[in-house]
């Protein structure tokens, strides 16, 4: 089982980002997310949100929007890991994208899709509704089932746990530049996620 970084204890400064690779299809460019302190090594990213409220999830899509407002902690370090992963895209822009686009911290702070805006956290669960464990009266004694089971309502409250795999970026695959992305209109770069657990009270 993989170990899982509570919301509070996570410390932005130990994730790093590889370099990127491009898929099978050679359409996407992934660079995986680790996470290395001076006591743990994990070679993948998961977070443990605190309780959060359940503002609209779409079954079809596995999009769930959960409300943060009541986490300013957990809400100013989701924050700061934009910006952290918008720093090293920017950085790094030449190792990465081998050649130099000569875009500032700001343009990719615009490209990169946020986890949490106006204090609402945005997960895709994808294939991983099927395989994650959801438990029930996570409070006290209660049951555990394989897989999202159907809807969640607004205004239940749960827990997270979520993966963060890497950060995903379309590419030309005629070329070994980008698709030219300096406007964010046009282009963005995303986390790649999947979700773990869910635990409901």
């Amino acid at each position: 089982m993989d170990l899982w970084i509570p919301a509070q204890t996570l410390d932005i400064q130990y994730i790093n980002l590889g370099s990127f690779q491009p898929s099978e299809n050679q359409r996407v460019l992934m660079a995986p997310l680790k996470y290395k302190s001076p006591t743990v090594s994990l070679n993948s990213l998961t977070i443990l949100t605190p309780t959060l409220t359940v503002i609209h999830h779409d079954p079809h899509t596995g999009r769930l929007v959960l409300d943060a407002s009541e986490h300013p902690l957990f809400v100013s370090k989701m924050a700061l890991l934009h910006e952290a992963m918008a720093m090293t895209l920017a950085q790094n822009q030449q190792t990465f994208f081998h050649f130099p686009l000569g875009l500032t911290v700001e343009h990719f702070k615009k490209m990169l899709f946020p986890l949490v805006n106006n204090k609402r956290l945005t997960l895709f669960m994808g294939a991983s509704a099927r395989t994650l464990k959801y438990t029930t009266g996570a409070g006290g004694p209660g049951d555990v089932f394989d897989g999202f089971p159907g809807t969640a309502a607004s205004g239940q409250k749960m827990r997270v746990a979520f993966t963060l795999q890497g950060i995903s970026v379309l590419s030309n695959s005629f070329a070994p530049s980008l698709i030219p992305i300096a406007d964010p209109n046009i282009f963005r770069i995303r986390f790649q996620q999947s979700i773990a657990a869910v635990f409901t009270f």
